[in-house]
């Protein structure tokens, strides 16, 4: 999966409190140098937040923390909630985690998260250094890059057929990042479109249909994944379609 730079900028950054001189501000500053950092204090849980103008939402799913060393100390965060809001009273929980004991190291947290929010929170719960203080030297939230699914195969069946008579077509097509996938037919008779159900990434999806009409007509697939994604059209299979046999008797002459 790829992901887009650190969306932490044009916005403002909160907390529920700090040593004096560590505001919030110093734990998104893009700054790595000694003393630069966000020291939470002394509230228990601290929390640190960050919030964009009204209109601007972030779809994130992945966060990253760097720790710090503090007075010879290891600062890792012992535990955590991120919570998201549009409202600034009704939050989501969207992931917990944990650091390791350890100082100057990006620890990276990748969580499910379909909802964009103007809001973000971390509450802390403690970290290693002790059970009131929140040091953290950089927070970084990062949104998924999201592409749509590749172009399927061209479809695959009858191309000869009759009226009246369903055959049955397939394809398959991968997605990027391994969504599921459904597949949406374009049979070119003017009918409409056949959507099929849900597909693994690569797995070969199918649909039936009944040509009502002799004539040439042009089958072509696009596909679609579960972000809502979808891809071009597949390079298409021309399918002769001519009349179905009629039954008939003969009539004996008296």
């Amino acid at each position: 999966m790829a992901y887009t730079a650190d969306v932490l900028e044009g916005g403002t950054a909160y907390d529920s409190g700090h040593y004096s001189g560590y505001h919030a501000g110093l734990a998104c500053d893009n700054s790595e140098a000694a003393g630069s950092y966000w020291y939470g204090y002394p509230n228990n849980p601290n929390c640190w937040g960050y919030y964009w103008p009204a209109g601007t939402y972030k779809m994130v799913r992945k966060l990253r923390m760097r720790s710090v060393w503090v007075g010879g100390n290891a600062s890792g965060i012992a535990g955590f909630s991120l919570y998201g809001t549009n409202d600034g009273t009704n939050w989501t929980l969207i992931y917990s985690g944990t650091q390791g004991n350890n100082a100057n190291i990006w620890y990276e947290y990748i969580f499910a998260n379909n909802t964009a929010y103007n809001r973000y929170q971390i509450n802390f719960s403690g970290s290693y250094y002790d059970s009131i203080r929140t040091i953290v030297l950089e927070i970084e939230m990062m949104e998924e890059i999201i592409y749509p699914p590749n172009t399927p195969s061209t479809p695959s069946g009858n191309s000869s057929v009759v009226t009246g008579v369903s055959n049955s077509y397939s394809t398959a097509a991968t997605d990027p990042a391994g969504r599921n996938v459904y597949y949406v037919f374009d049979w070119g008779d003017g009918s409409g479109y056949t959507s099929t159900g849900w597909y693994a990434s690569g797995a070969t999806g199918s649909a039936s249909h009944a040509f009502a009409a002799p004539g040439s007509y042009s089958v072509r697939i696009y596909a679609v994944n579960s972000e809502g994604l979808g891809s071009g059209w597949s390079n298409i299979l021309t399918v002769i379609v001519a009349s179905g046999s009629s039954s008939f008797r003969l009539v004996g002459l008296c």
